[in-house]
């Protein structure tokens, strides 16, 4: 299962966005959001579904598991 850090991170860069760019978006510090990709932190699901939003990706997205491979 790919963890919420890795999940966001990827939803970002298939966006072309730096840190910066989700940092304008969702209003919350770069430091945070480096964070969060790492994560080292657990963010609340309010601020979670601010950078879903900000990214336009579902929060199933960022909760799903990665498919077993057949």
């Amino acid at each position: 299962m790919m963890s919420l850090g890795r999940e966001i991170k990827k939803a970002r860069i298939d966006k072309g966005w730096q840190q910066k760019d989700l940092r304008e978006a969702t209003g919350l510090s770069q430091k945070y959001l480096s964070e969060v990709e790492l994560d080292k932190v657990d963010p609340r699901f309010s601020i979670v579904k601010r950078i879903a939003r900000a990214l336009e990706i579902s929060l199933d997205r960022l909760a799903q598991e990665d498919a077993p491979h057949a």
